[in-house]
């Protein structure tokens, strides 16, 4: 059932309830049609013949066009005016056939290529990276020696991410803006969809490949597929297949086919080191991609049905309807009122799947008391006490969708308190309670009512939600009769099931996104813990070497006085210079180890990066062509200590200009907008040679620096990061060789922002 959604007006709905919400959306994508499903059976079955394949092909005039196309463009020394189905089918092989028809029906499935403006470069790009994928996927699993086929690999590649293209399909003004924000921000595309819709594509993928029914390994490689390989549990049945896709992804994301928008630590990483190929086994597969891929671009315009799946979930909902109707036939066979009721309930558990919502269950209740009695509408309701919320479906009569939303902590817990007043008489419905005709004025249809009624669900434990409609007493007659006794038993198991499940799949989802915290957690403790040591280390060393220089230089000065010798004069005043200098490397890392207590005060950002460029022009002679200086909005502010911020500014562009070339040297600083009013962003790009990883891994270790000796100490940068530190912000860097590098500075906004 298509299910629509209407805005709650709660401000309270819990963060993981508008996330449903949200996922919900999908079921208006269309499900995987029943030919490609068919397909997929015979496929994977050892009796099935050619013509069992061609029959299902032939019904389809476009799947047979592109079927003979792909044989043409194969090498096989077949004349295109002889080819026939059943021999291009025979050609191909099961698997070949059943990628192409899987590919094409998916493309088309999900809305192909947008011809909206600016939108449709995006999409093809994406399907691009997801074929790329799959025929990466599928030589790899020809060059490993690990338990996975590589026709299931391709399935799993080109599905991976299936979840960014269906957020497109369903969200496509939103997913525009994802699409905006990683292009024009360099931002991880899961970073922008976890702020705009609360998941991420790799949720939305799972979600949705799961409603279609396809294998379980398919669902945890879109899933999974950004994981760290060795962090999965080995315990993990597809553990090798997402480990393949992840490494697939990589592949063909470092050689930039089509977009993927994913950035991250993990691209740095080999993305075939488990798969023990070396650097030219992975030349020749990215060299096979285009050769591999041509056919299915060609078909993509580039260049009768079986169940699905039983509903396991529901397996126990239905054997005690089995039951009931068993008992019900034989008792009373003869009477309309039993079968009426019977179809309604058989109704309600055939259209049940395994991977519904909550809501939609809910949906599907009130639709089957509504048809039952002939109401306009019905309201279905179950409290999610886990959670602390409700669930809310609504059907209407000539609606083609239904409603759903999600009550707050503070409406879920006045209802359940109404119902706790109530004598629990779940056989036939009862009058509602005042708090029940406020929930109904809000979702009903808006007009007068005969009577309220309420007819409590009933789970495991007890009542765990509320069937509500109008009508007058002589409607209800089919739930008067001892039969009707059943559906609320029915329904309520139903949705005690999909709150199980939902329960689960959040507890999953949680886990996995805990597991990204801890690693970012983790690096940035090493991180403080190791550069609290240095700090220490040098504030030790600083102490102790002060107090040697002072005397040598002392004794140095002592002796000058008397010197009467032009050349022993000369040396000692080397000394007095040299342990003066010594003395001041001493207080640098004093100055690093202990940076003074910062005295913030709220500043103009534009006055303060102004002020800084005398500075430069004066050192590097630089022009308004070398420094371009922007700020997005001229009142931004910036609540910082003035002169630890020119320090910083001063320590970050110094290491931008010596790290260009002084004649075509360029450098932008710039405070793009953020989606918080309390943090302001300082971005410094410049043209230089840029960093290797290794490099980068280090740039902000004090005294690290890999330029020619006698460049400095290589304290700039780490001190700019220990004061970003103590006036409330951080500070990153990103660098790429012959490109350039990108220091990214974060700082409270206004004083009450820290």
């Amino acid at each position: 059932m298509a299910v629509g959604t209407r805005h709650t007006s709660a401000q309270t709905v819990p963060p993981r309830e508008r996330v449903e919400l949200i996922l919900s959306q999908l079921d208006r994508l269309p499900t995987l049609p029943a030919v490609a499903v068919r397909l997929l059976a015979i496929t994977t079955s050892e009796d099935s013949s050619a013509r069992d394949v061609v029959g299902i092909i032939t019904a389809d005039a476009a799947l047979t066009a592109a079927l003979l196309r792909m044989v043409q463009r194969a090498d096989r020394g077949v004349r295109a005016e002889g080819m026939t189905a059943v021999r291009a089918v025979t050609l191909l092989g099961f698997k070949t056939v059943r990628n192409l028809v899987l590919t094409v029906h998916v493309f088309e499935l999900l809305g192909g290529v947008s011809s909206e403006a600016g939108r449709g470069s995006h999409r093809q790009a994406l399907w691009m990276h997801n074929l790329a994928v799959a025929c990466a996927a599928e030589l790899l699993a020809e060059h490993v020696q690990w338990p996975v086929n590589k026709s299931d690999a391709f399935i799993c590649g080109l599905l991976h991410d299936i979840g960014k293209i269906a957020l497109d399909a369903a969200f496509p003004k939103s997913y525009a803006r994802v699409i905006e924000r990683v292009e024009g921000d360099r931002a991880c595309i899961c970073d922008a969809e976890r702020a705009l819709f609360g998941m991420d594509h790799t949720v939305a993928g799972k979600r949705l490949l799961a409603r279609w029914g396809l294998p379980a390994a398919t669902a945890d490689c879109a899933w999974l597929h950004h994981q760290i390989p060795n962090e999965l549990p080995p315990s993990l049945a597809s553990v090798d297949m997402v480990r393949l896709v992840h490494a697939a992804d990589a592949l063909v994301r470092r050689h930039g086919i089509g977009f993927s928008g994913y950035r991250s630590d993990y691209d740095s990483l080999g993305p075939t080191d488990d798969l023990e190929l070396g650097h030219e086994d992975q030349q020749t597969i990215v060299s096979h991609l285009p050769e591999r891929m041509q056919p299915f671009l060609d078909a993509l315009g580039f260049g009768d049905s079986e169940p699905i799946l039983t509903v396991e979930s529901l397996l126990r909902a239905n054997q005690e309807l089995g039951r009931i109707n068993a008992e019900m036939a034989e008792s009373h066979r003869g009477r309309e009122l039993s079968a009426a009721i019977l179809r309604a309930a058989g109704r309600f558990a055939e259209g049940r799947t395994a991977h519904e919502t909550v809501s939609e269950v809910c949906v599907a209740a009130a639709a089957c008391i509504r048809t039952l009695i002939g109401v306009d509408t019905a309201l279905a309701l179950v409290f999610d006490d886990l959670a602390g919320c409700a669930h809310v479906g609504c059907s209407r009569g000539g609606a083609a969708t239904g409603t759903i939303d999600v009550l707050d902590s503070s409406e879920a817990r006045d209802l359940r308190r109404a119902m706790g007043g109530t004598t629990m008489v779940h056989d036939s419905p009862m009058s509602a309670s005042d708090e029940w005709e406020t929930l109904w004025n809000r979702f009903g249809d808006g007009g007068d009512f005969d009577h309220l009624f309420l007819w409590p669900l009933m789970g495991p434990e007890g009542p765990i939600g509320a069937i509500v409609f109008s009508a007058n007493e002589s409607a209800i007659g089919p739930l008067r009769a001892g039969e009707a006794a059943a559906l609320p038993m029915i329904f309520g198991l139903a949705l005690a099931m999909a709150l199980a499940r939902s329960r689960s799949d959040r507890m999953a989802e949680e886990l996995v996104e805990l597991n990204r915290r801890l690693r970012e957690a983790r690096k940035n403790a090493l991180q403080t813990k190791s550069l609290s040591m240095i700090a220490k280390m040098a504030d030790g060393a600083a102490h102790e070497l002060n107090n040697p220089l002072t005397v040598i230089s002392g004794r140095a000065q002592l002796a000058l006085t008397g010197a009467t010798d032009a050349e022993i004069a000369r040396s000692l005043e080397i000394i007095v210079e040299q342990a003066r200098r010594a003395s001041t490397i001493a207080t640098d890392l004093m100055a690093f180890a202990k940076p003074p207590p910062p005295h913030p005060i709220t500043q103009s950002l534009g006055a303060a990066l102004q002020s800084m460029r005398q500075h430069w022009d004066e050192r590097f002679g630089a022009t308004a062509d070398s420094i371009v200086i922007s700020v997005t909005d001229p009142d931004l502010t910036v609540h910082a200590d003035p002169v630890q911020l020119e320090e910083i500014l001063i320590a970050v562009v110094t290491n931008a200009l010596e790290a260009c070339s002084v004649p075509t040297a360029r450098v932008e600083v710039n405070s793009p907008s953020l989606p918080s009013d309390d943090t302001v962003r300082i971005v410094v790009r410049d043209n230089g040679v840029g960093m290797e990883r290794e490099v980068l891994e280090h740039a902000l270790d004090p005294f690290f620096s890999y330029r020619p000796a006698g460049r400095g100490r290589g304290l700039g940068l780490s001190r700019a990061y220990r004061l970003a530190e103590v006036n409330g912000g951080r500070l990153w860097l990103e660098s790429t060789p012959n490109i350039g590098t990108t220091v990214f500075i974060e700082l409270p906004s206004r004083a009450d922002s820290k």
